[in-house]
């Protein structure tokens, strides 16, 4: 499968969940007028963010199983993929909408609908003991500041996607995903000496001297950060030695 036939097919995974999840967004605010990516607890936008993961989430699943690596490019269509829902979902309202039996959109420009939107937002507080204190005044001009915390939650929940397809290890010679077949922790006495031990472990296998990385792996000795050495499929030849993380760079320290 050639490179752009692949990527077509990962947009269009991608474009199949945004659209589902505007659609979704958009009942929810047409039957039950309650805006999920307006969902928050403590100040925290989840449904903002859900809301994103959903719509790059076709992109993501795609992503994995076509072995795309996650470049610039990829977060760039997850964004989009996940801003552009929060405005999708605007114009719908827009194109839908009807006061006395007349389009809005016969009225008034989309900017102009955006901006009144925008403007007329209220904030309600639910209390944690059930209490329902209503909404407060309309936001004004502050409801723009309301309106890019929105947005820059839908667009969080497409960074996680990327940030997860991120973390796997990647054979740029077959143009694969890797899957870790072992998984093993080992320790330094002092924090600095952690890079210095990693760039010996790159610098072994880079030589080819993959004996002596696993050996100098399994030496390792004294406070707690977890390293992984992964081996994908049909790479038994040459397996990759992949840095993959640090995990609690220093839990404990030798004073404890």
């Amino acid at each position: 499968m050639s490179h752009t036939v692949r990527d077509l097919l990962i947009l269009t995974a991608g474009l199949c969940t945004s659209i589902i999840t505007t659609v979704a967004i958009w009942l929810s605010l047409h039957y039950l007028h309650f805006p999920v990516y307006g969902f928050s607890h403590w100040f925290i936008l989840i449904g903002a963010v859900l809301c994103g993961v959903g719509a790059g989430s076709g992109y993501y699943w795609a992503a994995m199983k076509s072995h795309r690596k996650a470049t610039a490019l990829v977060l760039a269509n997850l964004l989009s993929m996940a801003v552009s829902t929060y405005f999708v979902v605007q114009y719908l309202q827009y194109y839908e909408m009807a006061v006395n039996g007349q389009h809005v959109r016969d009225l008034v420009f989309f900017s102009t609908f955006l901006d009144l939107a925008i403007r007329n937002q209220k904030l309600g507080l639910f209390m944690a003991t059930g209490l329902d204190t209503g909404a407060l005044a309309k936001l004004g001009v502050f409801g723009y500041v309301l309106a890019l915390v929105q947005i820059g939650g839908f667009a969080y929940g497409g960074f996680y996607l990327f940030s997860r397809l991120r973390v796997r290890a990647y054979c740029d010679r077959c143009e694969a995903l890797l899957e870790p077949s072992m998984v093993d922790s080992r320790y330094a006495v002092m924090t600095e000496e952690v890079p210095q031990l990693f760039d010996v472990l790159k610098k072994l296998y880079r030589i080819g001297k993959i004996g002596e990385a696993t050996a100098f792996f399994g030496q390792w000795g004294s406070c707690c950060t977890a390293a992984e050495l992964s081996a994908g499929d049909g790479h038994r030849g040459e397996p990759l030695l992949e840095v993959w993380r640090l995990i609690d760079t220093v839990r404990r320290s030798q004073t404890d």
